[in-house]
């Protein structure tokens, strides 16, 4: 019998993380990328520490519902949106983790985080919730956007300019949440 010993959380989370990256050799990294893209737009908006905290461990899990190349590879497209239904990865994330205690917290992240703001903003969730699920949205969006082949900086004004044609997830984010009450800062 093995004995029982202890595993750090993070330990587990980013172990789990790193199995979900098995799935497609192109994608490797793709969740922590998501994660330290999260926290640096949660910095730049002067989030508490909890808030990035639980912002990360979203990030590392957010394609945890991905268990094909075919559903790994469909949401590369940077307008990506599942189908409304319970197919799709976001769903089965969810449905993963919302009964599992130390993760439950995080699993409407995981849920919504391929949905806008007009498709989620009437839903009965936390201000917080909603907020962590357009900067994962965001996060993912941009990585997805930034060609792994060639240099990041070489990339920048394109991305830029993709990212200002009024993609509705950048203006999500800009309108809906940098708002006069700083409702979500320390």
């Amino acid at each position: 019998m093995l004995a029982k010993k202890p595993i750090p959380f993070l330990d587990l989370v980013l172990s789990i993380s790193e199995a979900t990256d098995l799935v497609d050799r192109e994608l490797n990294n793709h969740n922590k990328r998501v994660a330290f893209t999260s926290l640096g737009i949660a910095e730049n908006f002067g989030l508490s520490n909890n808030f990035k905290y639980n912002l990360i461990i979203a990030g590392l899990l957010h394609d945890i519902g991905s268990f094909s190349l075919r559903e790994r590879r469909e949401t590369l497209s940077y307008d990506y949106q599942p189908k409304h239904n319970t197919d799709n990865h976001s769903y089965i994330g969810y449905i993963l983790l919302k009964d599992f205690n130390p993760l439950a917290e995080i699993a409407p992240i995981i849920r919504y985080h391929h949905h806008f703001w007009k498709d989620i903003e009437d839903l009965e969730l936390p201000e917080t919730i909603k907020l962590s699920t357009q900067i994962i949205q965001m996060a993912d969006r941009l990585d997805v956007l930034i060609d792994k082949n060639k240099e990041v900086l070489g990339q920048v004004e394109e991305i830029c300019r993709i990212i200002k044609k009024g993609n509705p997830v950048q203006n999500q984010i800009q309108t809906r949440h940098c708002r006069r009450d700083n409702k979500f800062k320390k």
